[in-house]
């Protein structure tokens, strides 16, 4: 006979994963925006600096800074949700895995 709790427990689990993925989806964005923010101040600060006549303007600091709290943000991102990457990543290879056998 059918356990009519199966599919509740099935559909229990893909919102579970559905609400990993928003998550990861999440998390990826942020970081994309906060990449695309530094690297536009970086260029625009590295596009100042070589249109100025005063040669002796420090471009190099600009970008290690923005690089380093660049760096500082995947570096947060990563710690967070480093689970859920890595389970969603061995769900999609154990699914996968399933379809082939």
């Amino acid at each position: 006979m059918n356990n009519p709790q199966q599919p509740r427990a099935q559909n229990n689990l893909s919102e579970t994963r559905q609400q990993m993925n928003r998550k990861i989806l999440k998390a990826l964005m942020v970081n994309t925006i906060a990449q695309s923010i530094t690297f536009l101040v970086a260029y625009s600060k590295l596009i100042n600096g070589l249109f100025q006549e005063n040669r002796d303007v420090k471009i190099m600091p600009y970008f290690v800074n923005l690089m380093m709290i660049d760096a500082f943000i995947n570096f947060v991102i990563y710690v967070f949700y480093i689970d859920q990457f890595r389970r969603t990543l061995l769900n999609a290879v154990l699914c996968r895995n399933r379809v082939i056998q």
